[in-house]
């Protein structure tokens, strides 16, 4: 694993804050600059999709009236009953000329100009509503169309393809029982594509009776002066997409053919989802914006929608031009971060060294040192808590000290711990004693400095082979030395290990002879079994022992153990596994013992165990 320095992990975390703050600016300025766009884009949208309503409204308003005066004079109702073709389009020609185009009022063939004016006073902003398209149907659906010379005029493609579309919606047109209006897309026969938008008005017989036929009217949808003036103030071109059709005056052709596709391939979606919908085209290499919104028709002319195109470069370079900005922002502030981070590092990674070279040393036992205390922060409180740390571990450490030498290690660590109370626990447990034969003797020709210097020897040696066979040295009375194996917890092998423990004593002895010149013997005794083993004494003074008939047994065993003897009871025998390296004793009455206790000797060096049926066989 890879180790940061404190100084590189300060850097990094205040270049990841310029970093995400400066991220998070980038974010919202774009978001505020798409906002902008898409605020400017909806603008625009709501002109386009407000452009047909509003110019529809402003022309059906005169539809309206004239062609309400019109189906309501009887003679108009007579004509639709008596299927009279010709009259029906000689009253048109008399009383709704203002609504009807130049070219269709011609196709009659009089001289003399229609009894109305087809001049209508036109507001500032309005367009003239002239229907280019006139058929009346009868009650059953059925087109009623006059003689000539105006029939001509109905036999031409752009007339036979309007009377067709009709002819395709006649079931829901007989089916109208008020006015309808609804867009037809013409120009399949004759190639000139164009926008119709279609007026429909039942005609009921005088005083609201059955109905009797149908007007119906078809208007240019699609004012070119309305929408080239529209698309002059607005980068949006708009078209109409109807019936499988895109039709549009300001849609670039050569964008019309990718826009259609697009518009056929959503169609259900578009069918499903009548709300407006937006997405993004790429035509030509240059990226649009593109909004589809339906637009407001009656059953049972198919729906139209109106569908925008908007470029989309602008946007796009206002977003580039801000991002690049951010980025040369966020440069100069990331190169200022590093500069500044440098700086306060140095002031910041001092102390915090001194508190890991500190540290370090006192991981290492240096428990002397301390760390100048130059603030009152919180580096400075640091400083004071690492001092009051290291005072205390270094007290611990000299307690420490002081019990390992009065006392076992083992029992020195709970008492430094706290882990201590009056009282202890019965357990089964092996209790191990050792001392040296002939003691008398042997210190009789030696001054006291080298009898102690002789002890302290011994001892040390004989505390050694104690832990290292995991027991814990209980006491020394003397030249005798108390050991415990299972004092602290259970341990199913404290015999075992007692009788290694008694074997290692004497090869160590044997050891220290050689090396002094000395010739000490020394005897072990060892018992097990259930025994108290806790703190003695009162709470100010305690002292940590084995209490039971086992200790007693393994201290009278021990004496009387001979030179480098090792005398078991039968218990740790069995408990050891000691079959082959074990002779049996003849009973001996021992002191405190009523009876007679079966004693054991071990031989001092290691024989393999091949199982516990050797226990009792002298012979092996």
């Amino acid at each position: 694993m890879i180790s940061i320095g404190f100084r590189l992990k300060l850097l990094l975390a205040m270049l990841m804050v310029v970093g995400l703050t400066t991220a998070i600016s980038l974010m919202v300025s774009l978001k505020r600059a798409a906002q902008a766009n898409d605020r400017l884009f909806r603008v625009q949208v709501q002109e386009q999709l407000g452009y047909l309503p509003k110019e529809q409204a402003d022309r059906l308003s005169d539809v309206q009236k004239w062609a309400g005066q019109f189906t309501r004079r009887e003679a108009v109702q007579i004509a639709l009953e008596e299927r009279d073709a010709n009259r029906l389009y000689e009253l048109a020609w008399q009383h709704i000329a203002p609504v009807l185009s130049e070219p269709f009022l011609q196709r009659f063939g009089k001289k003399e100009k229609p009894p109305v004016s087809s001049v209508i006073h036109v507001p500032k902003g309005r367009f003239r509503m002239a229907a280019t398209h006139l058929m009346f149907m009868g009650e059953q659906g059925e087109f009623l169309l006059p003689d000539e010379p105006v029939n001509g005029y109905f036999q031409n493609r752009n007339q036979r393809e309007f009377r067709d579309k009709l002819y395709e919606l006649a079931t829901g047109l007989i089916a109208l029982d008020k006015w309808a209006t609804g867009y037809l897309s013409l120009g399949s026969l004759s190639g000139n594509q164009r926008l119709l938008e279609v007026v429909c008005l039942p005609v009921e017989q005088m005083g609201g009776g059955r109905k009797v036929g149908t007007l119906i009217m078809g208007f240019p949808a699609i004012n070119r002066r309305g929408e080239k003036t529209l698309n002059e103030v607005s980068a949006l071109h708009s078209g109409v997409w109807v019936d499988g059709t895109l039709l549009s005056t300001a849609i670039p052709e050569i964008n019309q053919a990718q826009v259609a596709k697009w518009l056929e391939n959503n169609a259900q979606a578009l069918k499903d989802n009548p709300a407006e919908n937006q997405t993004f085209l790429e035509l030509k290499g240059i990226p649009y914006k593109v909004f589809v919104a339906p637009m407001d028709s009656h059953p049972p002319f198919p729906r139209p929608y109106k569908v925008g195109l908007y470029d989309w470069t602008d946007a796009l370079a206002v977003k580039s031009d801000i991002k690049a900005q951010i980025l040369g922002i966020g440069a100069v502030m990331g190169l200022l971060a590093v500069g500044l981070s440098w700086l306060i590092s140095l002031g910041l990674f001092r102390p915090v060294r001194r508190l890991y070279r500190a540290t370090m040393r006192l991981r290492d036992g240096d428990y002397d040192v301390r760390i100048p205390v130059r603030s009152s922060d919180e580096l400075g409180k640091l400083a004071e808590a690492f001092n009051e740390t290291a005072q205390e571990l270094s007290l611990k450490n000299k307690y420490r000290d002081v019990l390992n030498k009065v006392t076992d290690k083992v029992v020195a660590e709970r008492l430094i711990q706290g882990k201590v109370a009056l009282g202890g626990k019965t357990r089964q447990m092996t209790v191990l004693f050792c001392d040296i034969r002939q003691y008398t003797e042997i210190t009789q020709d030696l001054s006291p400095e080298e009898t102690v210097n002789m002890l302290n020897e011994h001892m040390t040696a004989m505390t050694r082979v104690v832990h290292e066979n995991g027991g814990v040295v209980d006491k020394f009375v003397g030249d005798m030395v108390m050991a415990v194996f299972g004092a602290t917890e259970t341990d199913p092998t404290a015999a075992e290990r007692a009788v290694a423990c008694a074997r290692s004593m004497l090869s160590e002895r044997k050891i220290l002879n050689m090396l002094t010149g000395q010739e000490i013997n020394v005897g072990v005794g060892v018992a097990t079994g259930k025994m108290l083993a806790g703190f003695m004494g009162s709470e100010d003074r305690l002292n940590f022992t084995v209490i039971g008939k086992g200790a007693n047994l393994a201290s009278r065993l021990c004496t009387v153990a001979g030179p480098m003897d090792i005398l078991v009871d039968e218990a740790t025998c069995e408990a050891a596994r000691e079959g082959r390296s074990a002779e049996p004793l003849p009973p001996m009455e021992i002191k405190g013992f009523h009876d007679l206790q079966a004693v054991y000797r071990i031989c001092s060096e290691y024989v393999p165990n091949t199982g516990p049926e050797n226990v009792s066989n002298p012979a092996l």
